[in-house]
This record gives C-alpha cells, sequence and structure tokens, in this order.
C-alpha cells in the first residue's frame, strides 16, 4: 500500500482516525517539520559539545608560556585536571532519565531551553573560577545543567519522524558534534591570542566567548521549537498535523500516552538488550571522549605547539563530520542499523593499532596523525547505536527510560576516560590508545550479540518482528489490516 506511487493510509496512534495522504503531502510535511526543528536543534547540540570539551583546548592554550596555562592559573595537578573533566559525568549521568520524564511533563520547548539557559550560564561562569575547588563545582553543575539534552532530542524525534527517518536527523546532530570539535580547536587558537588582554587568561577568554552563546540560543530554542504534533498549531495546517500524527505507526510514541506507565517502566528494566545497548554506548563513549579531550595533547606530543596542536586537532573532526551525515543517511535509507555501526567501529580499530604502532616505533608525526584521520570514521557509529535503541522500542516511557538509560550509562565512559591520559602517560599516550583499542573490540561484541538476539526474536516471535519492523513495513501493515476492516464495515453498512 505504502509506495512512491501510491497513496499512504494509517491508522492514527492516537485515535481511530483513518488518515490517507500522498507521498507529495508527506514529503512536504517532514520538509517543513526539518526546517523548524532540525537547525535549532543542531546549533544547541553544537554549542552542548563546545561547552563540554573545550576544557581540552583550554588546557593547551598559550602553553608556551607556562605560567598562562589554565592548570598553571588555578594551581591544578595532572590528576586535578582529569578530574575537573570527570566530575561533569557523575550529575550527568544520574539525571539524564529523570530529565526526560521532565521534558514529557513541561515539553520539550520549555526544557530544552532550560538546558541551554542554565548551561550556557554556568559555562561562561567557568572562567572566573580561581582554584581547584572552583573548577570542580562550576563543572558539577554544567553536567547538572546539562543532563537530558541529548536523550531528550532522540525522545523528541520519535514524536516526530518515522523509525527510518531518525538516523539521517540523529547524523545531522553528531555532525554538528564533530564540528564543535573542529570548530573548539580553531576557535580556541584565535582566542588564545587575546591573552593578556582585559587582564584575562587566554583560557578565561576561550570558556566565556564559548559559553555565552548558548544562553541566546536557549532563549531561541524557546520561541521556536514545537513541542508535539498534537498543539503545534503556530507552524502547522490543519491538515498537516492530521498528517503528522496519522503518519506514525501505533507504536509511536505519542502525547497521548501515559505521562508514566509503570508496566511498560519495568518492562524496558527487564528487556535483555537494555544491558548489551548500554554497554555498546560505554565501550563507544569512553574512547570518544577520550579522544575528543585528548586528541589536542596526543598532537602535542607529536612535537607541535599547544596553539598549533588546537588548529590540528580540527581537521580529523570536520571529515568526521562529513562522514557522519552521509552514514546515517544511508543508514535510514537502506534501513539497516548494525553494520553500519560494525563498520565504523572496525575503522576505529584500524586506526588505533596503526597509531599504536606508529608510536611505539616512533613513526614520522605525520604518519601518526594521518592515523587520527582513520579514527575519525568510528564518531558516527554511535550515533546510529543510540537510533538503534530508539528504534527496538514501543511507547514513551520506554522510550523515556531505555533511551535515556542507554546514554547515561554509556556516559560512565565519559568519566573514565580522563582517567585514561593521565598526563604520567604522556606525550605518547600509548597505554591510552590501548585502552580504546580494547573499548572498541567489546563494542564490536556487544553489537553483534544483539543483532544476533534480533534475528533469533524475529524467527521465534512474529509479534515481536512486527513491532521492531521498520515504520514503512507496519504502516503498510496496519493500512491493509485497516483497509480490510474498513470494508467489511462497509459491506456489512
Amino acid at each position: 500500500m505504502s509506495t512512491d506511487n501510491q497513496e499512504h493510509a494509517a491508522l492514527s496512534a492516537d485515535a481511530n482516525n483513518f488518515v490517507t495522504f500522498s507521498p507529495e503531502e508527506e514529503k512536504a510535511l517532514v520538509k517543513k517539520i526539518d526546517r523548524r526543528m532540525i537547525p535549532i536543534v543542531s546549533m544547541m547540540y553544537f554549542l552542548a559539545y563546545l561547552d563540554r570539551v573545550n576544557l581540552g583546548n583550554a588546557k593547551v592554550a598559550n602553553n608556551e608560556n607556562k605560567s598562562d596555562t589554565l592548570e598553571a592559573s588555578l594551581g591544578l595537578d595532572n590528576l586535578q585536571y582529569n578530574w575537573a573533566v570527570a566530575i561533569f559525568f557523575v550529575p550527568y549521568v544520574i539525571f539524564e532519565v529523570p530529565s526526560n520524564f521532565m521534558m514529557r511533563i513541561a515539553g520539550p520547548k520549555i526544557w530544552l531551553a532550560r538546558i541551554m539557559v542554565t548551561w550556557g550560564i554556568i559555562a561562561t561562569c567557568q572562567a572566573f573560577v580561581s582554584n581547584f575547588a572552583g573548577i570542580m563545582a562550576c563543572r558539577a553543575l554544567l553536567g547538572a545543567a546539562e543532563a537530558g539534552l541529548f536523550p531528550g532530542v532522540i525522545f523528541f524525534f520519535s514524536f516526530w519522524y518515522r523509525k527510518h527517518e531518525i538516523s539521517t536527523r540523529v547524523a545531522v546532530l553528531f555532525s554538528f558534534n564533530s564540528l564543535a570539535a573542529a570548530f573548539s580547536g580553531l576557535l580556541a587558537t584565535a582566542l588564545s591570542q587575546l591573552n593578556g588582554r582585559g587582564g584575562l587568561k587566554g583560557w578565561q577568554w576561550i570558556l566565556i566567548l564559548e559559553g555565552a552563546p548558548s544562553i541566546i540560543i536557549g532563549v531561541i530554542a524557546f520561541v521556536t521549537l514545537p513541542n508535539f504534533p498534537q498543539n503545534s498549531k503556530f507552524f502547522l495546517t490543519p491538515r498537516e498535523e492530521e498528517i503528522a500524527i496519522g503518519r506514525l505507526p501505533t507504536t509511536a510514541a505519542s502525547v497521548t500516552d501515559k505521562k508514566f506507565d509503570t508496566v511498560e517502566f519495568l518492562h524496558s528494566l527487564r528487556d535483555p538488550l537494555l544491558v548489551l545497548f548500554c554497554l555498546a554506548s560505554f565501550f563507544q563513549v569512553l574512547p570518544s571522549y577520550g579522544t575528543s579531550y585528548f586528541r589536542p595533547s596526543i598532537i602535542s606530543g607529536l612535537g607541535f605547539t599547544g596553539n598549533l596542536a588546537n588548529l590540528m586537532s580540527a581537521f580529523p573532526s570536520i571529515l568526521t563530520s562529513i562522514f557522519d551525515q552521509f552514514w546515517g543517511w544511508h543508514s535510514d535509507k537502506v534501513k539497516e542499523r548494525p553494520m553500519h555501526i560494525l563498520f565504523s567501529l572496525s575503522m576505529n580499530l584500524i586506526g588505533s593499532a596503526l597509531l599504536i604502532a606508529g608510536q611505539i616505533n616512533l613513526w614520522a608525526p605525520g604518519l601518526r596523525y594521518f592515523f587520527m584521520f582513520i579514527q575519525a570514521f568510528s564518531q558516527s557509529g554511535l550515533a546510529i547505536t543510540y537510533v538503534y535503541r530508539a528504534n527496538t522500542l514501543k511507547g514513551s516511557t520506554a522510550q523515556a527510560t531505555s533511551t535515556g538509560l542507554t546514554i547515561a550509562l554509556g556516559n560512565i565512559g565519559g568519566f573514565v576516560a580522563p582517567f585514561a591520559y593521565p598526563n604520567s602517560w604522556g606525550p605518547l599516550y600509548i597505554n591510552a590508545i590501548w585502552i580504546s583499542f580494547a573499548m572498541t573490540t567489546g563494542a564490536i561484541f556487544c553489537v553483534v550479540a544483539i543483532w544476533a538476539y534480533e534475528v533469533r526474536m524475529k524467527r521465534m516471535d512474529p509479534q515481536w518482528a512486527k513491532e521492531m519492523a521498520s515504520d514503512s513495513e507496519m504502516s503498510a501493515r496496519e493500512a491493509t489490516e485497516d483497509l480490510k476492516t474498513k470494508n467489511e464495515s462497509d459491506r456489512l453498512d
């Protein structure tokens, strides 16, 4: 029923209303939703990641003059800096799942805007701390303020997009994530030139001018973002609203679902895939954050100065940004997840192995730097992993719980990552790269296990297979069944 040349038909998940619409109508609606949501959400994620990882750039800024560095200014030793990076993730992990439920209650536009404004204020305040206690307090508050942004956005998308549309949009977010990593290095290089201006060090200018824009974007998000299809008349026509609701399968999250379904919540916790997805997330997050925070330090260890190291750290991230968008789009196009994740992980495995060999044998610095570009393909695997998790869930409570837990527990890797890169392992960080290699291997085993479980369940449980089908397949099944029911009813009448 659902082909490019035929009219789509669907039963609304929120009411027993039979909805028909043409492919052209649906395509125009999706474009309109994208124009409203994707630019502002992408900018939110760009700034969030920028504010989260810019401490790594601040650390090496102006390191040709040791008295002007962040560590010297705050009197930090190497372990204290690692704690300042890691403490962010403690409240970040704790508040991920509760934040999803708060977003469901308050509405996305209010909650996501609140996240932006509060973290922008705190991120800017980091520049004015004067000791270890101050930076620890700010980083902890920053983690609490930012908690819930990414799982909240994926949860938000599940109310608006089909399963096979989400990966493309999440890939855009991750590409902005990578652009933030690149831009952080480029911007830090420029802002470090302000060292001494206004009585501030270069690292302070970095934290101020990268933190303040989040406050402005938070206000814009509050004004422009919609909540749910059922209450977005300010930018959707009644016909568009009908299609936006009706085009999603009945397994999609809906605003009309219970705010909290205890049975669904407990079922989510018993889901055997939950542990595997959490582990797959953890094993990918640890090397991802390790790379984000310490790539400038590794490049500096190749013999390049602090500012040049910041600049050079940008280019692998630019490659990641480009590949993220392509790979997420391709995953949606062919409606496949695990093989796309495994390809990305394999690239990180190859890149890490080559970089280890290069560091041990002290190959040419340019060649070792090139190996970081091979590792750059790995980030897209994490994005698709989160989408894969969301695609295997049914209902608002399950989406809020399992997506939140997968991202939250995975982000424990962000807490561990700084301790995998102690200064004592520098300047080559060979042991840290070995850890990245091992974590990536663990992620590969987890994804293979998830894939095997999915294949087994589809063979053994037809109902499970129906619920986990791509939404285009599901909509076609539902439409066929609904048309049969409708035709039988018409004959009886």
